[in-house]
C-alpha cells in the first residue's frame, strides 16, 4: 500500500493537552496546549477495495524541556 499525504495545509487542526515532564512554580505539572493537524491523502492498493482510511500516529511521547533564555 502506497500512501501520499498533502502536507502543504491541513483542512483541520484537533486541539488536545500533553502533560509535560518538568513542573510550573506551584509544584503542579506544566499542561501544554497543543494542536494535531489533519491532512488529506490518497492511498494506492489494487488488491484492497477500501472507500477510505484514516492513518494516526500515536500521541504519546515526551515533551522535549524547553530552556528560557531570559
Amino acid at each position: 500500500m502506497k500512501i501520499t499525504v498533502d502536507e502543504i495545509e491541513p483542512i483541520e487542526r484537533y486541539s488536545y493537552l500533553e502533560v509535560g515532564t518538568g513542573q510550573a512554580n506551584n509544584g503542579k505539572p506544566i499542561i501544554i496546549h497543543k494542536e494535531l493537524p489533519i491532512y488529506l491523502g490518497e492511498f494506492e492498493n489494487e488488491k484492497a477495495n477500501i472507500d477510505f482510511l484514516i492513518v494516526c500516529s500515536d500521541l504519546q511521547g515526551a515533551i522535549e524541556k524547553t530552556v528560557n533564555t531570559n
